[in-house]
This record gives structure tokens, C-alpha cells and sequence, in this order.
């Protein structure tokens, strides 16, 4: 995401119900250039993203269901 208080890019993380109410919300990255670029649930109720930092390093991380 591109917002008014983060200076580059972050990854943003966000959770609705299927109404499309705001369960959660989290942001990934220190907001300087990070990009994500494959997004997928897990077994476990999860959540897996790649992509990559501004440096060109890989980020990848794994969440719970409840981000955590």
C-alpha cells in the first residue's frame, strides 16, 4: 500500500468478514519499498506472502489466523 503517512510501499495485511467488515489489519515492512508479491492461506487457517524488501531481498512470512 501507498498511504499519506508511510513513504514508500508496505505490505498490508487486511481481514474482512464476508460482509466485508474490518476484522483485522496489520502492515509488514518498515514502509520504505516493500513489495508483496504471492499470497496464500494455509492449512492452519494462516496466511503465507513473498515478496521482496528494497534492498531485492526475499521476504517471506507466515502468520496464524489471528496474525500473530
Amino acid at each position: 500500500t501507498f498511504s499519506y503517512n508511510v513513504p514508500l510501499s508496505s505490505i498490508w495485511l487486511v481481514k474482512t468478514d464476508k460482509n466485508g467488515n474490518e476484522l483485522w489489519n496489520k502492515r509488514y515492512g518498515d514502509g520504505d519499498g516493500d513489495w508483496c508479491y504471492s499470497f496464500h492461506t494455509t492449512t492452519d487457517e494462516g496466511f503465507i506472502l513473498t515478496g521482496r524488501t528494497k534492498n531485492n531481498s526475499v521476504f517471506l512470512l507466515k502468520t496464524d489466523k489471528d496474525v500473530n
